[in-house]
């Protein structure tokens, strides 16, 4: 089913999980069902008047086969004409709505003509809806509202999507408070993975943190993040010993679907993330593709001390508030890539420490602040460099872009590739948020911020997002950088 009003993409009632533009191009191909959409055409529609090159193009068209296929398509859906365009190849067939009660509806009304695309607004307020259906057919359905005479809606009941799961933060169990963080940081990797994993739904860290010491039960945390599945568990260190328990329930019916306990030395500390990744995805019948499982573990390190000291950066991160802390944040992010230099995630920490020192205020000059972006920049490029499809890695240069060098055309193009290689990550939908807001583009900024928001429910981060981007004017020219919008490395 794919829904414009929703902006959902679903099969047999299963969320499928799709960026934005991704979203928009499936959608332009299908509403012109048939014709032959040149390259230029569907970057106008898709992507306005933003330079998208032919790489980047082709990366969607990829990734738009890749989910359609993962999900019981064909590559045969779309297919692509050699230095021309694309085509959406499959038939079309168009029906009429059905009311609740299941009785059939009128004669279903002709498709819509191909030759105009209608703006976002007007996409919103049409009355319709395009249903894949399990035959693999496009159907287009009425979505008028309460008509006199039909039954009223069904009273709201608890229908979260099927791969969608909240981690909670894991407990220390060692015995020492100090411990916090590497339990924490465990749990937020676990998170970071698990998002790589295209067909999966994952509540953001932050808001799954937030029931941390509550009486709530699984069932309502489940409602409040609108999951199916919840993970807890465990961390108890002894030295380099590490006893992970980890447990998956059910919040339909409030049963164990899955659990383990794995006893290692802290150096196989990336293949216990991998592991229990790949266990929760298969407990929730996600089918991983060829090449999901590297991506787990890409832009790690299998250095267990240059590991530990990035966990401890990254707390020392989220609870920094002056320069100081900033600082001290970026020396442990430094002194793990002295301990592995291809740990290209902790150069994408140290470049997100960079913005937040850029960003404070109280750099000394302009001079200053820019050799601040440019390091970060820098940073950033190095982790490219180790992890080209780290998705992170492209989030942080579109920052820097944005906020520091004012290149917005240039942001956009590295937050939609972030967005291509991990739809649904809060922190990246945030970051586009802004930068839509930096182009001008509210109405696509406000979207975002709605996305990031739904993400992260419980995050005041995103809630400050999210309403502050809803009341911003829509801006015409210029930066509108404020250092409480600016994204971090964190998931």
């Amino acid at each position: 089913m794919l829904d414009p009003a929703r902006r959902a993409l679903s099969r047999d009632g299963t969320r499928i999980k799709l960026a934005e533009r991704l979203f928009d191009a499936l959608l332009y191909l299908v509403v012109n069902q048939g014709r032959l959409v040149e390259r230029d055409e569907l970057v106008q529609a898709v992507w306005s008047d933003r330079a998208v090159d032919e790489s980047n193009l082709g990366q969607a068209i990829f990734a738009l086969r890749k989910v359609l296929k993962a999900n019981g398509g064909a590559d045969s859906y779309i297919v692509t004409v050699p230095s021309r365009g694309f085509r959406f190849a499959e038939p079309v067939r168009f029906e009429a709505a059905q009311p609740e009660s299941g009785q059939d509806s009128a004669i279903p009304p002709d498709p819509p003509a191909p030759a105009a695309w209608p703006n976002r607004a007007a996409l919103l307020a049409a009355t319709f809806l395009l249903m894949l259906a399990a035959t693999g057919n496009i159907l287009w359905r009425n979505m008028a509202p309460d008509r006199p005479g039909m039954p009223p809606p069904a009273a709201k009941v608890f229908a979260p999507p099927a791969h969608s799961v909240a981690l909670l933060a894991f407990d220390n169990l060692s015995g020492d408070p100090a411990q916090v963080y590497f339990s924490d940081g465990l749990s937020e990797q676990l998170i970071d993975s698990l998002t790589r994993i295209d067909a999966m739904e994952v509540a953001g860290g932050i808001s799954s943190f937030s029931f941390r010491g509550s009486h709530a039960t699984i069932g309502d945390i489940a409602r409040a993040l609108n999951v199916s599945a919840v993970l807890a568990g465990s961390v108890r260190r002894t030295g380099t010993h590490v006893v992970i328990t980890a447990q998956l329930t059910d919040a339909l019916t409030g049963l164990n679907i899955w659990s383990k306990t794995y006893d290692r030395d802290q150096g196989d500390i990336i293949g216990v993330q991998t592991q229990i990744a790949q266990a929760v995805a298969q407990s929730l019948q996600v089918t991983m593709l060829g090449g999901e499982a590297d991506k787990l573990t890409l832009g790690w390190t299998t250095n267990p001390a240059a590991y530990d000291v990035y966990l401890r950066a990254q707390q020392e991160g989220r609870r920094a508030n002056d320069e100081a802390s900033h600082r001290a944040a970026m020396a442990d992010f430094d002194h793990a890539i002295a301990l592995d230099p291809g740990f290209a995630k902790a150069y994408v920490g140290h470049a997100s420490e960079l913005i937040n020192l850029a960003t404070m205020g109280n750099v000394g000059s302009a001079a200053a602040q820019r050799t601040l972006f440019n390091d970060a920049l820098a940073a950033a490029d190095r982790a490219l460099a180790i992890a080209p499809g780290l998705a992170q890695a492209h989030s942080i240069r579109a920052s820097v872009l944005n906020w520091g060098l004012l290149d917005h055309a240039g942001a956009a193009r590295e937050i939609i590739q972030a967005q291509m290689l991990t739809p649904g990550n809060a922190a990246i939908e945030g970051n586009y948020a802004n930068i839509e807001l930096s182009l001008g583009h509210a109405d696509l900024a406000v979207a975002a911020a709605d996305g990031c928001f739904a993400i992260r429910p419980k995050s005041q981060a995103s809630y400050a997002t999210h309403r502050t981007i809803r009341c911003s004017p829509s801006p015409s020219t210029g930066n509108t950088a404020s250092p409480w919008s600016v994204p971090t490395a964190s998931t």
